[in-house]
């Protein structure tokens, strides 16, 4: 199923390019999260994604004509499952077409479409009206259509995003189109807007963000949140890759009762010693905070003198090469 396991890594990539840094006890208000990251697991050694098992109440096979599988159909290949109600496959062209609604789910995505289609030579795929969920997460979102210009090409049409849960979508981003590049590991969207409530904050006519592990400066996805107490919660992170050992996050917050705060985490990791920095600045005092520093030995991974040591985390922060990516705006 060589499609949904592609399409299970583009919407994933796409939806999760963008993870926040961590935010303090603050970031347990927000009702709208921001993603977790997601790590796509690597292909098997063999590099096969296993047997294909079909199952269905009819199936057709006539002498000149695509081959039909009708009334209950399920796919399923590994962990993925495909659920539709007619699958055809023409031998001669290698198309496969699905023509009605059909639900796919995996350990990463579950995902319904209207109808599909499938090149199984050149491996080129077309999905209509597609609404999906990061397994494990609140992400939801939809495309309007989906297209694979290859095995590594990927193209989103109408393409919204959000984390917050579905019966209070308070923020969403949207954008026209998405392109996706997996050997580069870059992505491009074309109009992308940010709302909350309904209202627009943020508007750009393009965007670039990685699709893997590789770090990009700009910013991260912001944070909403609204309590009685301090009334509408606002956070816009941004990420400054500053160099392999070193990264900073600036995180601008706006508490309607309270005012403004700017948020600063400086990290580094060195050969023997790994820190950080993080200091919050307001107007109000209510939430302000001193500057903390932590500097922390860097053991070696390997072991040493019959001793094996592990590199330890920076106040519960992973080490910088687990930090993933940002919405670079530019």
């Amino acid at each position: 199923m060589f499609p949904f396991r592609l399409l299970a890594l583009t919407m994933s990539a796409a939806a999760l390019s963008a993870t926040a840094p961590p935010q303090g006890d603050t970031a347990g208000a927000l009702s709208c999260p921001p993603p977790a990251p997601l790590r796509i697991p690597p292909p098997t050694a063999s590099g096969q994604p296993g047997a294909i098992n079909i199952r269905a109440a009819r199936y057709e096979a006539v002498q000149g004509q695509p081959i039909r599988f009708l009334d209950n159909v399920r796919v399923v290949q590994g962990s993925q499952q495909l659920e539709t109600d007619e699958i055809a496959y023409d031998r001669a062209s290698g198309r496969v077409d699905i023509p009605g609604r059909l639900r796919f789910n995996d350990a990463r995505l579950q995902l319904d479409a209207a109808e599909a289609w499938y090149q199984t030579r050149e491996r080129l795929a077309w999905f209509l009206d597609v609404d999906y969920a990061i397994s494990g997460t609140t992400a939801t979102g939809s495309a309007a259509q989906a297209e694979w210009l290859g095995p590594d090409r990927a193209r989103l049409e109408q393409f919204d995003f959000t984390t917050c849960p579905p019966q209070q979508r308070d923020w969403q981003l949207k954008a026209s189109r998405v392109d996706l590049d997996l050997d580069s590991g870059v992505g491009t969207a074309r109009n992308a807007r940010l709302s909350f409530k309904g209202i627009p904050l943020l508007y750009s006519p393009w965007l670039s963000f990685p699709l893997d592990d590789r770090r990009k400066t700009g910013f991260l996805y912001p944070g909403f949140g609204y309590s009685t107490d301090d009334g509408i919660d606002i956070q816009v992170p941004w990420y400054w890759n500053i160099a392999p050992e070193q990264d900073a996050t600036l995180t601008p917050r706006w508490i309607e009762k309270r005012g403004v705060q700017l948020g600063v985490q400086y990290r580094f990791l060195g050969g023997r010693q790994a820190g950080q920095v993080r200091s919050i600045s307001s107007g109000c005092p209510t939430i302000s905070a001193p500057t903390a520093i932590a500097i922390l030995p860097n053991w070696p991974t390997a072991p040493v003198r019959g001793r094996t040591g592990r590199r330890p985390s920076i106040s519960g922060v992973p080490a910088m090469t687990t930090i993933s990516s940002t919405w670079a705006v530019t």
